[in-house]
């Protein structure tokens, strides 16, 4: 697994996380400080989920917790590339089919 901030210019107004490979408890502390370092920088958040394999319960808490935090400092943050199934499957895992979706 790894996890890439990908830094923007002052122009581009989109801060992208890419995620790579099985998104667990053993990345979570990586995933976090993307994430806060992300939300600090203030500009529309995408996470990048196309080389994703997996999310583990940890992985969707820090998803959901900075979707929580962006929208409560007007910023929009979303998930793109995500494969198919992958997402689903692993909410499913956790008993969450009904949950709302990232926009």
């Amino acid at each position: 697994m790894s996890i890439a901030l990908n830094q923007t210019d002052e122009q581009d107004q989109i801060t992208r996380i890419v995620l790579c490979g099985s998104v667990d408890v053993c990345t979570a502390a990586e995933l976090r400080t993307a994430l806060l370092d992300a939300l600090a920088g203030g500009k529309e958040i995408e996470i990048a989920t196309g080389e994703a394999t997996g999310f583990d319960v940890t992985a969707h808490q820090l998803l959901w917790a900075a979707r929580r935090e962006s929208r409560r400092a007007g910023l929009k943050l979303t998930l793109s590339g995500l494969q198919s199934g992958v997402w689903e499957s692993s909410l499913a895992e956790l008993g969450m089919e009904e949950a709302e979706g990232f926009s």
